[in-house]
C-alpha cells in the first residue's frame, strides 16, 4: 500500500500521487520486528522501534515532543496529544482514547466484540434444541448480558439475528422448479439490470417461502423499482421481516420505497429515526456517504458539498469480502467520487457490487453522462430592465476531468491525476462544433444562471421563447432582449402563476387594480417598503458568519449567501413557497441526509420561513414577516418544545438539524440583533 504523508491516505501500490493534494505518495510503514537498541542521529535524537503495535517512537532530547503513531487512526502526534492504553500498551490520540477508563478506542471495540460472541454462543446454544427461548433460558440470557454489561440494544440484536438464522434451518428447501425460478430472478437482477423480470419469478416464491431469507431479501430490493407498493406491504406481512424485528435493513428499505412513491416527507422522518436508532451500523453509515455523493453530484459539486463527503468517509472502513453487496457498492461509489476509478461499470464477473452498481445507473441515467452539446453556446447577462446580450462562442460543455500527461479521466472534483500528479483540467468533449454565424431563428441561449430557449433576433432573445430558472420555466414573448407582457410561471412542484418582468424582477401579476388606487388620494396608502434594500448582502452575510462562529463555534448545516448549494436552494424555495421577489440570506438545513426540504430561511427582506416534516409540533410551511420576526425577539425559546425552537406563535423542529435547538435559538437571535442595527442606521441615514 502507499499512503500520502500529507493527509494520510491510503491509495494502491500502482498510484503514485495523491488525488486530493498532489502530494507524491510514499510507501506505507509496514510492520517489523522490534530492533534492540537505538541509533543516535545528528543532534543527539534517537530512533527507536518500539515492539507493540509495530509503532515507531521518535526521541528528541525534549521528551515532551516525542512523535508517536496512534494505535487506532495510524495518524502521528507528538506525546502530549494522547495516552499510553493500558490494555495493550499502545499509545494513541485523545480522540480515540476513553480517559476514564484508561483504554484506546480499539481495545473497547474488540472488547465489546468478544462480549457479543459470548453471549451470541449462549443464545444460539439455547435455541439450537427446540427452536425456542423458554422463561428459564431468557433469565439466564438476561443475568449473562448484565454479566457482561452488554448495551440492551446489542443483545436485541444479537437475538433478532440468531432467531432470523435459526429460522432459516427450519424453512424447506426450494424444490427444483422453483430454485430454477429464484435463479433466473437473481440472473435478472442483478446481470441483466431487468428488475421487472426479477419481479414476476419471485412474486409466488415469497408466498410459498414466507420464511427464506434470500428470497425475502432480494423480494424486497427488487420492488424497490418494480412495485414499491407491493414492496411496503410485503414489509409488513412476510414472516421473515417480521420476525427480523426493528434492523437497519428493514429502515434502508423502506427509505427507499417510500422516495419510489414520493413520499419525502415520510422518507425524511424514516430517515430521522434509521439514523437515531441505528447510528454506528455499517448499512447507515453506508446510506449517510452514498445520499452525500449524490448530492454532490446532482448539485454544482461545490467544495463545502465535497469536504462534507470526505468528513463523513473519514471513519468508513473498506468492506470485507464477507459484507452486505452494498457496502461493496458504497466503496465502489466513494473510489468513483474520489476519482479512483473511472466509472461505475462492474469490475467482472464477480464484482460483489454488481446489482447495486446497475441499479444507481438505472435510477440516475443522467447522473454520470455529460448533456448534448448545442449547436452554439452561448453567454450573456441580464441587463437593467430585463435586457439580454448574448454572445455566441463554441466551447463544449466539460464532460468530468482529465490529466493532460497521461489522459486518465476524473469525474469532477478531482484535482490532481493519481498517477502523475499532474493537475486536472476539464474534460471537454472531443470534435467541437464551429460556432453558428447565424445569430437568428430558434436558438438556446444560456443567460446568466438561466437557459432562454425560443425565437432570437440578433443574438437577442426576440419573439415567443422560454427561460428555464431555478424556480421553473417562464413563458411568454420578448423583443429585443426585454420581456414583453404577461408571462405564465410553471413552477418546479407544477403549478403556475401569471407574471410580468418589473425592472429586471419576476412578480406576479395581478390584472386588477389595486382598492386604494380606486379611492380617494387622501385615503390611498403605499406598499411598505422593504428596510433593507440598500444592504450588501454578501458582505452582511461574510460578516455575520465571522460573528456565528465567534459565538457558537464551527457549525454544520449553515448556508450564507451568495454560496449557498443550489440544490438545497431550490428545496427550499419549493418547501417554504417564497416570493418570487425575494431571495435567500441564511439558510439552516435540519434534514438528515442534506436535502434542505426542511429548513429555515431568512429573506433579504428580513422575514423568516420554515417548513417542518409531518412529525413536528407545527408540520409544513410557516413565515413571519420580518415586523413579526422583530417582536417575537423576545419570546423565542428553544426549552418549551422538545427539540423545537418558538419564534412566538410559529415553531421550527429541529430533529434532523445538526444544530441544537439552542444553537438555532442563538443564531436566529443574532440575525434579528445585527438586522436591527442596520435599519436603525438606515434610518438615521
Amino acid at each position: 500500500m502507499k499512503q500520502c504523508p500529507a493527509c494520510s491516505k491510503e491509495y494502491p501500490v500502482t498510484t503514485k500521487f495523491c488525488n486530493i493534494d498532489g502530494t507524491e505518495l510514499v510507501d506505507k510503514p509496514s510492520a517489523s520486528p522490534p530492533v534492540p537498541g537505538g541509533k543516535i542521529l545528528a543532534g543527539g535524537d534517537v530512533t527507536q522501534n518500539v515492539s507493540h503495535h509495530m509503532e515507531t517512537r521518535v526521541y528528541n532530547q525534549d521528551e515532551t515532543k516525542q512523535v508517536l503513531t496512534c494505535v487506532v487512526s495510524s495518524r502521528k502526534g507528538v506525546i502530549t496529544e494522547g495516552s499510553d492504553c493500558k490494555s495493550c500498551d499502545g499509545w494513541a490520540l485523545k480522540e480515540y482514547f476513553n480517559a476514564l477508563r484508561n483504554i484506546c478506542h480499539k481495545c473497547e471495540q474488540d472488547e465489546a466484540s468478544n462480549r457479543e460472541s459470548e453471549y451470541r454462543s449462549m443464545v444460539r446454544e439455547f435455541l439450537g434444541d427446540d427452536h425456542l427461548l423458554d422463561q428459564e433460558e431468557t433469565r439466564i440470557l438476561e443475568e449473562k448480558a448484565i454479566q457482561l454489561e452488554l448495551p440492551s440494544e446489542a443483545k436485541a440484536r444479537i437475538e433478532a439475528e440468531e432467531k432470523v438464522r435459526d429460522m432459516e434451518t427450519m424453512s424447506d428447501a426450494l424444490n427444483p422448479l422453483d430454485k430454477s425460478k429464484f435463479k433466473k430472478a437473481k440472473s435478472a437482477f442483478e446481470k441483466k439490470g431487468d428488475p421487472e423480470t426479477a419481479f414476476s419469478y419471485l412474486g409466488g416464491l415469497v408466498v410459498n417461502y414466507s420464511k427464506n431469507e434470500e428470497l425475502a431479501k432480494l423480494y424486497l430490493l427488487v420492488s424497490v423499482e418494480a412495485d414499491p407498493e407491493k414492496g411496503l406491504a410485503f414489509l409488513d406481512t412476510s414472516s421473515f421481516f417480521r420476525n427480523l424485528g426493528d434492523s437497519a435493513l428493514k429502515s434502508i428499505r423502506k427509505i427507499e420505497l417510500l422516495q419510489a412513491l414520493d413520499r419525502s416527507a415520510e422518507a425524511s422522518q424514516e430517515e430521522m429515526l434509521a439514523y437515531s436508532q441505528f447510528r454506528g451500523d455499517r448499512l447507515i453509515e453506508g446510506k449517510t456517504l452514498e445520499g452525500l455523493i449524490d448530492l454532490y453530484f446532482e448539485d454544482d459539486q461545490e467544495e463545502d458539498e465535497r469536504e462534507g463527503v470526505l468528513e463523513v468517509a473519514s471513519s468508513w472502513r473498506t468492506p470485507e469480502p464477507a459484507d452486505d453487496a452494498y457496502l461493496h457498492f458504497v466503496e465502489a461509489y466513494y473510489r468513483f467520487f474520489l476519482g479512483e476509478r473511472n466509472d461505475l461499470e462492474p469490475a467482472g464477473d464477480y464484482d460483489l457490487a454488481t446489482p447495486f452498481l446497475l441499479r444507481k445507473k438505472r435510477l440516475n441515467p443522467d447522473l454520470f453522462h455529460a448533456p448534448p452539446a448545442p449547436s452554439a453556446k452561448t453567454e450573456g447577462k441580464i441587463l437593467a430592465g430585463g435586457d439580454v446580450t448574448a454572445q455566441a462562442s463554441a466551447p463544449q460543455p466539460a464532460t468530468g476531468k482529465i490529466c493532460p500527461t497521461c489522459q486518465m479521466k476524473y469525474p469532477n472534483g478531482g484535482k490532481f491525476c493519481g498517477k502523475d500528479g499532474t493537475a486536472l483540467v476539464d474534460d471537454v468533449a472531443s470534435d467541437p462544433l464551429p460556432p453558428s454565424s447565424n445569430q437568428d431563428g430558434i436558438q438556446t441561449l444560456q443567460i446568466g444562471e438561466n437557459t432562454y430557449a425560443g425565437e432570437v433576433k440578433d443574438g437577442k432573445p426576440h419573439g415567443h421563447g422560454t427561460i428555464v430558472a431555478k424556480i421553473g420555466s417562464i413563458n411568454g414573448s420578448f423583443f429585443e432582449g426585454n420581456p414583453q407582457g404577461i408571462f405564465t410561471l410553471t413552477m418546479t412542484d407544477g403549478k403556475t402563476v401569471q407574471v410580468t418582468n418589473v425592472d429586471g424582477q419576476w412578480v406576479p401579476h395581478n390584472p386588477e387594480p389595486p382598492v386604494a388606487q380606486q379611492q380617494p388620494a387622501a385615503k390611498q396608502q403605499s406598499a411598505p417598503s422593504n428596510p433593507f434594500e440598500n444592504i450588501d448582502w454578501a458582505w452582511f452575510c461574510s460578516d455575520f458568519q465571522q460573528l456565528v462562529r465567534e459565538r457558537v463555534g464551527k457549525v454544520d448545516g449553515v448556508y450564507y449567501f451568495p454560496e449557498i448549494p443550489s440544490k438545497k436552494l431550490t428545496n427550499a424555495l419549493n418547501s417554504c413557497n417564497l416570493p418570487l421577489d425575494e431571495k435567500v440570506v441564511l439558510l439552516i438545513d435540519s434534514t438528515v441526509f442534506g436535502s434542505a426540504k426542511n429548513c429555515l430561511l431568512i429573506s433579504n427582506t428580513g422575514s423568516l420561513y420554515i417548513h417542518n416534516d409531518w412529525t413536528a409540533f407545527q408540520s409544513g410551511a410557516h413565515s413571519l414577516s420580518w415586523d413579526m420576526l422583530r417582536e417575537s425577539a423576545q419570546q423565542i425559546d428553544a426549552k418549551k418544545l422538545k427539540q423545537e425552537v418558538a419564534f412566538g406563535a410559529v415553531s421550527f423542529n429541529t430533529t434532523g438539524c445538526s444544530l441544537s435547538a439552542k444553537q438555532v435559538e442563538m443564531i436566529i437571535i443574532m440575525v434579528i440583533k445585527r438586522l436591527l442595527e442596520l435599519q436603525v442606521a438606515n434610518s438615521e441615514g
